[in-house]
């Protein structure tokens, strides 16, 4: 185990829920907010993005002021709403239970493993006032296993997307304690690989400390192997420049340089060849995008 290695009593990068999150302040501003104003609503995201976390943070922060009640449906589905609530009404303190008056919030987590009658639970559960309010949280906006009087109490929709970059690299780096030193384009070029998604990224790092550090340095040569390699000419950088962060065809690309779409044509085949681009067929045609693993080194040449 890596981390013994370094003095850690626990793994610093464990993918599991925590409360420990970055450049989500105004997420959490935008729950509580819907929470203490009573509402039914919605967080959704990518898988990775860190909504288990948040709410986990959100029932600690508001414990003193509700009684918050989290149930995930990929184990808890066929669960009786009521039972669940009926349980969590009681603290326990050695031979005495004493009811908890606070107001009721359910978290619903992976909602759209629930069948569709739990939502008209929940309509009966918030209209009688029996629970204050209801957080959902799922991947996608849309929410298919619910009646229409239930969607029509959702008040607001709230988004979840991967932090920055620069968000991402403090949280490891506070993580990791100054007791683990890894070379920024490293960890840059991890995160970039893995499009800006923690638990991805946590995985990447904990199988490479796992290697050795040897295999780390290793990797960073092979990067400055790669940036010596790789030469742009002008038109090749006002391409990848089109390309950074979006998909496109030659023919898009053609239009936009103002180039004949052959000569786009023979610079993007140039690059897929080198693993620079990776490409994949739509409508009959190729689409192209950068390569993650190049991510780090074509912002670079490009100066993004």
């Amino acid at each position: 185990m890596w981390w013994k290695k370094y003095g850690f009593s626990k793994n610093p990068l464990d993918i599991r829920p925590n409360e420990d999150l970055v450049g989500v302040d105004d997420i959490i501003k935008k729950v509580k907010d819907s929470i203490i104003n009573g509402e039914i609503f919605l967080l959704y995201g990518p898988i990775g993005s860190g909504k288990t976390s948040l709410a986990f943070k959100i029932k600690k922060d508001l414990s003193d002021r509700y009684n918050i009640i989290y149930i995930n449906g990929e184990y808890e589905r066929d669960k009786d709403l009521e039972e669940i609530i009926e349980k969590n009404k009681y603290n326990k303190f050695l031979f005495f239970k004493f009811e908890n008056k606070l107001p009721i919030v359910l978290i619903l987590d992976e909602y759209y493993n629930f069948p569709e009658d739990v939502s008209k639970k929940l309509k009966y559960l918030y209209d009688n006032r029996i629970v204050h309010s209801i957080m959902l949280i799922q991947p996608s906006p849309q929410i298919m296993n619910a009646t229409l009087s239930f969607l029509n109490r959702l008040y607001r929709k709230i988004e979840m997307k991967f932090p920055p970059e620069d968000e991402i690299l403090k949280l490891i780096n506070k993580k990791l304690k100054g007791k683990v030193n890894l070379d920024e384009r490293i960890l840059r070029n991890i995160i970039r690989k893995n499009n800006n998604n923690v638990r991805q990224i946590f995985i990447e790092l904990n199988n490479l400390l796992e290697e050795g550090i040897n295999n780390i340095n290793k990797e960073l040569e092979e990067i400055k192997n790669i940036e010596n390699e790789i030469k742009l000419s002008n038109t090749q950088k006002r391409i990848l420049e089109i390309l950074y962060k979006n998909k496109m065809s030659s023919k898009e690309i053609s239009k936009i340089l103002n180039l004949p779409r052959n000569t786009v044509s023979k610079y993007l085949n140039k690059m897929y060849k080198q693993g620079i681009l990776i490409r994949e067929v739509d409508n009959n045609e190729y689409i192209y995008s950068i390569n993650p693993q190049y991510i780090n080194i074509i912002s670079k040449k490009i100066g993004k």
